[in-house]
This record gives C-alpha cells, sequence and structure tokens, in this order.
C-alpha cells in the first residue's frame, strides 16, 4: 500500500470533519423552517415520518463527530502521537491544552464544543459527559430518560449557530496548529 503524503492526510482529516458538520448543517437548515409543521403531528420526510427530536440526535451526533474528528487531526498534527482511536472528549481536549498555547479561539471552541460534550443543548440540560461519544449515536444511549421531549425553533437555530461558529473558530485553530507544527518540523 503506498504512503500518503502528510499533506494528503492533513487535508483528509480536513474534509472528513468539513462534511460531518455540512450534514448537521444541512439538517438544520431542513428542519428549521418546518417546525411549525411539525407542530402539528409529524412530518413526511424521504425516508418517512419523523419528529424534530429524532432528527436533532443525529444531527447532534454529525456535529459532535465533526468536533472529535478535528481534535483527533489536530492531537495528531501537534503531539504526533496516534488518537485514532480516542473518543473520549476529555481526553483529546487535554492533550490538545497541553500542545497547544492556550488563546481565545481554543477557550471559544471548547466552550462551544463543551456544551454538546455535556449534553446541555436544545432544551436539556444534562450536564453529563458522554466518554465514548455514543448519547445520540445509539438507541436508549442518552443516559436514561434526559432525552429532550421537546425542540423549539430557537434550539434549531442555537445549533445551527454553534456548527458556523465551531467551523469558524476550528479553522482558526487549525491555522494556528499548522503554523506550529510546521515551525517545529
Amino acid at each position: 500500500m503506498p504512503k500518503v503524503a502528510k499533506e494528503q492526510h492533513r487535508y483528509d482529516w480536513a474534509v472528513m470533519g468539513d462534511a460531518y458538520f455540512e450534514l448537521a448543517l444541512i439538517g438544520c437548515q431542513k428542519i428549521c423552517p418546518q417546525l411549525s409543521e411539525f407542530a402539528s403531528g409529524k412530518i413526511g420526510l424521504q425516508c418517512g415520518d419523523h419528529s424534530p427530536e429524532e432528527l436533532i440526535r443525529p444531527i447532534v451526533y454529525n456535529l459532535r463527530h465533526a468536533v472529535e474528528i478535528y481534535l483527533k487531526h489536530f492531537c495528531i498534527e501537534l503531539l504526533g502521537r496516534k488518537y485514532r482511536e480516542v473518543h473520549d472528549y476529555n481526553c483529546l481536549k487535554g492533550a490538545l491544552l497541553t500542545g497547544i498555547d492556550d488563546d481565545q479561539d481554543i477557550k471559544g471552541l471548547l466552550l462551544v464544543a463543551d456544551k454538546y460534550a455535556l449534553g446541555n443543548y436544545a432544551s436539556m440540560s444534562l450536564g453529563l459527559l458522554d466518554p465514548h461519544n455514543t448519547r445520540e449515536r445509539y438507541p436508549n444511549d442518552c443516559f436514561g430518560d434526559g432525552w429532550t421531549t421537546e425542540v423549539s425553533q430557537g434550539d434549531c437555530q442555537d445549533i445551527e449557530k454553534d456548527i458556523k461558529k465551531l467551523q469558524e473558530l476550528l479553522s482558526k485553530v487549525g491555522i494556528q496548529i499548522l503554523r506550529q507544527s510546521v515551525k517545529e518540523s
């Protein structure tokens, strides 16, 4: 198997993270305008009838998975360690903080990412860390009865804004990390 150039490897990680963000964004943009129709019952989509609560879970999963992929990518770039199999948000966050200067972009990024890692979004306040990143990935894996029972227009719009903010901050942090890793090479 041919070796992939380091630049291609960097590109692949960034593209995969961006792809998960884009799918989350598309999901928000699809359901936000239709929430009033959801209120009167279930709305029919391509794959059947789904409530906003059912659709928010995969949207948030894509958001959280995008953050996970980016954090792994940054840790590999900065620390030269293999974080490929790590799903623990706190482990990735801690590794990132040991490898980069703590600045405003990092603080902003982690502030938004923490909200989703702890399940504090869409009218929920679980406050529980999900160490294996499975809360939105599998049915019945949201730590008991803590899943939201209602998703509002504001919840959906907040998630959409957070996705855009995370994309912006990850881009800034990514440039900073690339500069740092190139300088150290």
